[in-house]
């Protein structure tokens, strides 16, 4: 099962398959939709298998879409903070709430404040012959990210740029609480606490500090609401993140179920593409909600989560979503890959929120395997997002290592 077939071109083409009927696949967008059934039919057409498309509802903003609004909240508070500094207070401590539970934690705890739409998973099952004892998942996420004009425009000052951004939101937090404590509880207090309204002179020279204080956070709100941009116009095609992913999982799924005589009669496959990644891995999350019942004792996911270079990676954990991932799986990961020739890197991500995440927290054996670059770039989430980045060898050695991977298991399940 370790045998390197040509897969890179063929992998190439089914992405370019879906690549060119979709521009984008924004979380529950109609693109989304669209392409669940196209990876659908085309699972049926490559593998005989029957697929099943699930489909669930959720809140598209949840994680990494709200950012934009909370930007916006911000520049409230600050035109709040001049009318009355305590409704600023209780806007900026919604803020952090927002940020905190759905951005930093990934939690969706205010969804029920948001419109649900319409999101999909599509799975797919080889079925053992005997009962399952053991699952092997092959997953992926389906959608595409929103655009992100502050690393289309220039990489080396986003992460600057959003220090300043999260200053500034805290800023807004702290300012209001101050101008509370000394008593600014409305407008009164500007116009008597820092301009003495019959002679015209400046009274309190601190007053004015912290009358002029939160329009300094001005440039970090709008570099926040810049950071994801919920124009779809500005929404890269998602080649790199994820149909790479998808179509590699399709195509090791295929290949396993093609040979059926290497896995052992009490294995059951799952192939298993989520919708809604980007809303905070909901998708994974419904999947492992719904079927949770349906596990085996023993059940292991191998996420697959861009593939386009040589910087073959193996994620350790997701902070803070996550812990850190399954360590069977990442010394298996690891012994697969040396044992191919190739010195794999392993790092852990932040505010990424890779489905791996939602099996870990299941308490479910999981692990992440990608070939990308790490840091931020201008074009993974932009719209110079292209096929013409993916490398065919990429994909072929990909295809290479979640195959020595899985035989490695399997080896290891039948002694």
């Amino acid at each position: 099962m370790d045998k390197k077939i040509n897969q890179g071109e063929y992998v190439k083409n089914l992405i370019l398959d879906i690549s060119e009927k979709f521009e984008n696949r924004l979380p529950c967008s109609s693109e989304e939709k669209n392409a669940a059934y196209a990876f659908s039919d085309q699972i049926k057409n490559e593998t005989e298998v029957l697929p099943i498309v699930e489909t669930f509802k959720t809140n598209p903003l949840s994680y990494i879409g709200i950012m934009p609004i909370i930007g916006y909240m911000g520049y409230f508070a600050v035109l709040c903070f001049y009318l009355t500094p305590v409704l600023s207070f209780i806007i900026s401590i919604a803020i952090l709430l927002l940020s905190l539970t759905h951005l930093v934690f990934s939690k969706g705890t205010f969804d029920f404040l948001f419109k649900k739409h319409t999101s999909q998973n599509v799975l797919a099952y080889i079925e053992p012959t005997q009962e399952a004892e053991k699952t092997i998942i092959l997953s992926s996420h389906i959608d595409s990210s929103w655009g992100k004009p502050l690393c289309f425009i220039n990489t080396k000052t986003v992460i600057i740029k959003m220090v300043i951004s999260i200053i500034s939101l805290v800023s807004i937090f702290l300012i209001s609480l101050i101008a509370i404590c000394n008593g600014a509880l409305d407008f009164t207090f500007w116009t008597t606490g820092i301009i003495n309204s019959k002679e015209g002179i400046i009274q309190n020279f601190g007053y004015l500090i912290m009358f002029i204080m939160p329009a300094f956070s001005i440039p970090g709100l709008y570099w926040f609401t810049q950071y994801i941009s919920l124009d779809k116009k500005q929404a890269p095609n998602g080649i790199l993140d994820n149909l790479t992913g998808c179509e590699l999982a399709i195509s090791v799924f295929k290949h396993l179920n093609e040979n059926k005589e290497v896995l052992p009669q009490n294995v059951r496959v799952i192939l298993a593409l989520f919708g809604a990644n980007k809303a905070g891995r909901k998708g994974s999350k419904y999947f492992i909600k719904k079927h949770k019942n349906e596990f085996t004792k023993d059940i292991i996911n191998i996420n697959l989560d861009t593939f386009y270079n040589d910087s073959y990676t193996i994620i350790k954990n997701d902070a803070p979503i996550s812990g850190h991932f399954d360590n069977y799986l990442i010394d298996k990961c690891l012994f697969s890959m040396k044992d191919m020739g190739i010195e794999p890197i392993i790092k852990s991500q932040f505010f990424e929120g890779c489905d791996s995440s939602s099996f870990n927290q299941a308490k479910i054996k999981t692990i992440t395997l990608c070939a990308k670059n790490m840091s931020l770039d201008n074009y993974t989430h932009t719209i110079n997002d292209s096929i013409h980045l993916v490398d065919e060898q990429s994909l072929q050695t990909g295809f290479n290592i979640v195959n020595k991977i899985i035989d490695s298991i399997l080896k290891e399940s039948n002694n």
